[in-house]
């Protein structure tokens, strides 16, 4: 599948040059204004020595700049290289020298009230690196992966269609600007629909309470969800008004960048009234497949593969008999490559044209269900155990907020099951009580086997800006 994004972006911009694109606190853009505002950023750039091919380094605060920042890498013709302002000096010096940016954009005022008028061209070529996303390194060190924006416009174009997502969807941006979803997602996909974005505060556990009141306010239809998001926006619900208007006026309520758990997906659908929307995507490929509004509920679903997507399934000996074998993806919207940060060279990570997710899973009917991942798959003794299939019951229990398991190493078993709870209010008794009530919860359901050795009781489980549980840290606490 080819598609031209710099025909596909002038033809949408001429059409709704008059219509909504970001609103906001303080602000209401229309499509002319955001595109005369990404003209002048592109435009300052070029004063500052930057040209076409180049790349720039934001990094930013969520807010309409940051998007309109994009945009003018595509009229500039620019490579972005985004960094989420909440990585670590470490991690961002990695990413600064790995990619040697012409420009580094650090600072509001460099992007803040720039404007020119927009001559209706991108400079941007299908065949151009527009983009180099770093994972959030959950394990180890970022990969830059290299995407052009030709093909991001023909994924959301595909996932719109699939989903129905069109020019009335506002949709709700509280995701981290500086990486995929928060530019894929929740910026490209409404925007390629000639739809709207209500930029609100990122999302955290000190906005949370506060969560509903732009979307209610400027009339939103639409948001993009982590399971985290949702578990406490769940915990912060009260029912009356909020529940009342998110179950009249919600339509798609996305959830990606980790598995929805049913203890986590009852509650939030029961409390606000809606369906959620479970998708699959990876960095490297994209949006890959989601659930429809009109869908009924398959737990452990994702949904529906995005046109033009193909996956096939291959046996390991260390996946789970039937729970799935090990997931690969063929898709015409695939990264170009993996970044070298030593020469700029770029690696194409498929084979064949394939590309090994990590994942396990299996077609049911027409939808994809993923079962778990092989690299977090723990093998106690020569059994393997799913960590999903012992966090999804530990979050049953009613005090349990959140749940990692991991493997850590053993002496004689190989690997031992270890489980990190953030935890309620534990009542009488302390941790000891609760811990006792999970063991005993895990010996009743499970195989002996993947009944944790060893708990941990935290306050907060390690995760990425992303909302992901950083594996390797959880592995720490033990």
């Amino acid at each position: 599948m080819t598609a031209t994004a710099s025909v596909g972006l002038e033809s949408l911009f001429e059409a709704n040059r008059a219509e909504p694109a970001l609103i906001g606190e303080g602000f209401a853009w229309t499509y002319g204004d955001l595109a005369n505002r990404a003209a002048g950023i592109a435009h300052t750039w070029r004063e500052s020595g930057a040209v076409a091919g180049d790349r720039v380094a934001l990094r930013l605060p969520n807010g309409p700049e940051f998007l309109a920042a994009y945009l003018a890498a595509a009229i500039g013709g620019f490579t972005i290289v985004p960094v989420n302002s909440g990585l670590t000096d470490t991690d961002l010096g990695y990413i600064l020298d790995a990619t040697a940016p012409r420009l580094v954009v650090d600072d509001p005022e460099q992007v803040t009230g720039k404007s020119a008028d927009f001559s209706g061209e991108f400079a941007v070529r299908d065949d151009d690196v527009f983009a180099i996303f770093f994972t959030s390194g959950t394990t180890n060190r970022p990969k830059g992966v290299c995407h052009t924006l030709a093909n991001m416009v023909a994924n959301v174009r595909a996932f719109n269609d699939l989903t129905g997502v069109d020019h009335r969807s506002r949709m709700l941006h509280v995701l981290p600007m500086g990486y995929m979803a928060g530019f894929l997602n929740t910026f490209l996909s409404p925007l390629i629909a000639g739809g709207s974005i209500c930029i609100a505060p990122q999302f955290s556990a000190a906005t949370a309470g506060r969560f509903w009141r732009p979307a209610i306010d400027h009339e939103v239809d639409t948001v993009w969800l982590t399971p985290t998001m949702a578990a406490l926006l769940t915990r912060f619900c009260k029912g009356g008004t909020v529940a009342a208007w998110t179950a009249e006026n919600m339509t798609r309520v996305f959830v990606g960048t980790a598995p929805l758990l049913d203890p986590v997906r009852t509650p939030f659908e029961s409390a606000f009234g809606v369906r959620c929307l479970e998708s699959y995507g990876m960095t490297e490929l994209l949006l890959v497949a989601s659930n429809r509004p009109d869908d009924h509920c398959v737990s452990g679903s994702v949904g529906h593969l995005v046109a033009g997507v193909e996956t096939r399934f291959a046996a390991d000996h260390r996946e789970m008999t039937g729970t799935g074998d090990r997931l690969w993806i063929r898709t015409p919207y695939a990264c170009r490559g993996y970044w070298n940060p030593v020469d700029g060279s770029i690696a194409d990570p498929r084979q064949d044209d394939w590309f090994s997710t990590g994942d396990c899973g299996l077609l049911e009917g027409d939808r994809l269900c993923i079962t778990g991942r092989t690299k977090d798959l723990i093998i106690k003794g020569g059994t393997n155990i799913s960590p999903r299939a012992v966090e999804e019951l530990l979050l049953s229990h009613p005090r349990v907020k959140e749940v990692a398991v991991v493997g850590i190493p053993h002496e004689f078993w190989g690997e031992e099951v270890a489980a990190a709870i953030v935890a309620d209010d534990v009542g009488h008794g302390g941790n000891d009580h609760l811990l006792a009530e999970l063991t005993s919860l895990c010996k009743q359901h499970l195989q002996a086997e993947a009944v944790p050795g060893q708990w941990r009781v935290v306050s907060e489980l390690p995760k990425s800006s992303t909302g992901k549980t950083r594996s390797a840290d959880v592995k720490g606490l033990f």
